[in-house]
């Protein structure tokens, strides 16, 4: 259901340190994403130290990236997507990299994660939650602190599917949230 999940386009050369810096003014090489507040940086695979390349919320700024999903009102879905700390060197020593899920248009209110482990280990996270109309707008929004600079976490691999396991009831649990995954 996420178009350009694994953010395969643009796609980034490989080599140390390289990117693709996306805002609003340039969002159309970010298929499926609409960049609205600051930028996000696009890492290629080799750099992201994951299999895909990832997406970095903390570009320049603290960015926020959205996407439309169509869905099904009373449906329930599950997110699922990977988060690692910042990969670059530089960001070492600077571990405050919050982020917001966000789905409007369902029964989830926002989350705050927080990733934590060494830079590239990428752990899954998922949240699960009921569409109530026939669209969802999943966004992602860096929160990290004006001391952290250009340290944020990095997305890479996010994917809504329908919720077989659940049988269509109960609010919005998920793994993680409020800095302690």
């Amino acid at each position: 259901m996420v178009t350009n999940g694994t953010f395969s386009k643009p796609s980034v050369e490989n080599g140390p340190a390289t990117y693709r810096r996306v805002d609003s003014g340039n969002s159309e090489i970010l298929p499926g994403w609409r960049v609205t507040k600051g930028s996000v940086d696009i890492f290629s695979s080799q750099t992201a130290h994951y299999r895909h390349q990832a997406a970095n919320l903390s570009g320049g700024s603290n960015g926020s990236m959205k996407q439309e999903l169509e869905t099904e009102a009373g449906q329930r879905y599950k997110l699922e997507w990977y988060h690692s700390p910042d990969t670059w060197d530089g960001c070492q020593n600077r571990p405050d990299q919050p982020y917001d899920v966000a789905l409007d248009g369902s029964d989830l209110e926002p989350k705050r994660f927080e990733p934590a482990g060494d830079p590239g280990n990428y752990r899954k996270r998922s949240l699960s939650f009921t569409a109530e109309g026939d669209f969802v707008t999943l966004s992602f929004t860096a929160k990290s602190p004006p001391q952290t600079g250009d340290c944020g976490v990095m997305i890479a691999d996010v994917v809504v599917k329908r919720d077989s396991s659940s049988n269509g009831t109960g609010g919005g649990n998920g793994t993680g949230g409020n800095g302690d995954d």
